[in-house]
């Protein structure tokens, strides 16, 4: 079984059952993909203890305006506390959500 199509001249070319079938897998496969990624598992939701840590690191980002080596030593502490080693790149990247 095949499907036949005209070209410019006029001419019938037959598409062979194989491409309209692999077409179809690969739309349904597609489809399929894109119904899980929209409508899958979802990520739970913040904990308080996250939302918390977050504001804290939204404030001392705007407050330093991305340069960790602004803030006190105890502001220091505190974002240091919650991302270890990684603080100022941290405060940085924060800092830059806020300049969009």
């Amino acid at each position: 079984m095949s499907y036949s199509a005209q070209n410019n001249q006029g001419e019938s070319k037959q598409v062979p059952l194989w491409a309209i079938i692999a077409a179809a897998v690969a739309l349904l496969g597609l489809m399929g993909w894109w119904g899980y990624k929209n409508f899958g598992p979802q990520d739970p939701p913040l904990s308080s203890e996250n939302v918390a840590t977050q504001n804290l690191l939204d404030e001392m980002a705007k407050k330093c305006q991305g340069d960790f080596s602004k803030l006190s030593p105890e502001d220091q502490a505190a974002v240091r506390k919650s991302t270890g080693p990684y603080a100022p790149m941290v405060i940085a990247t924060t800092y830059k959500k806020f300049q969009k």
